[in-house]
């Protein structure tokens, strides 16, 4: 498991001591890989936490605007984060998905195409 501070240093971005403090509890792992089979390439972006996962059967709707799940009163925010990522996933031709992973955690699956952005 990758920490979150740790993830920014290896992707070459500033570190920020605010990320530790956004995801202190989670552990993130980010992979990546292309997509066979598909009429053009694709690169797949998974984002995966071992926390308490996303609420059943509302998977779809956290991509809502103002959507915050079952834990509002335990979890800061405004519920606008997944929204904005889905608003610029789909922007780029894109697909976002999110589901709960068996083992425990969620997952939020990006599916890109590979090439250069929409005009």
């Amino acid at each position: 498991a990758i920490a979150a501070l740790e993830l920014v240093e290896q992707l070459g971005l500033p570190p920020r001591r605010e990320a530790r403090a956004l995801v202190p509890h989670v552990d993130l792992h980010l992979g990546a890989r292309a997509l066979p089979g598909h009429a053009g390439a694709q690169v797949q972006i998974d984002v995966r936490d071992q926390g308490p996962g996303f609420p059943p059967g509302r998977e779809a709707q956290l991509f809502d605007k103002f959507e915050r799940g079952d834990r509002e009163g335990a979890t800061p925010g405004v519920g606008l984060g997944l929204a904005i990522c889905k608003a610029i996933v789909e922007a780029h031709e894109g697909r976002i998905r999110a589901h709960n992973v068996a083992a425990g955690g969620a997952c939020v699956r990006i599916e890109l195409p590979l090439g250069s952005p929409p005009a």
